[in-house]
């Protein structure tokens, strides 16, 4: 996705993240400036009913792309 950025304002991102079964889950919000080759990284945090959010400070002004990734924690 692509998206808008402030300078230096906290821009939330959210998701709804479901899996098969009761395993626990963990998620991350990745991001970076359009063009950027590294992906900087938020973690996510469940909200409850399927619902994960993350925030994220665009360091620069510009549009930014961002993906959630999420995955079954078997550590947790």
């Amino acid at each position: 996705f692509i998206g808008a950025g402030l300078s230096r304002n906290e821009h939330p991102g959210t998701a709804d993240i479901t899996a098969d079964g009761h395993e626990v889950l963990a998620a991350a919000l990745r991001y970076r400036k359009s063009g950027a080759a590294e992906w900087a990284e938020a973690g996510m945090a469940p909200q409850g009913n399927d619902r994960w959010t993350a925030r994220f400070a665009a360091a620069e002004l510009g549009r930014y792309e961002f993906e959630v990734r999420a995955w079954i924690d078997p550590f947790a």
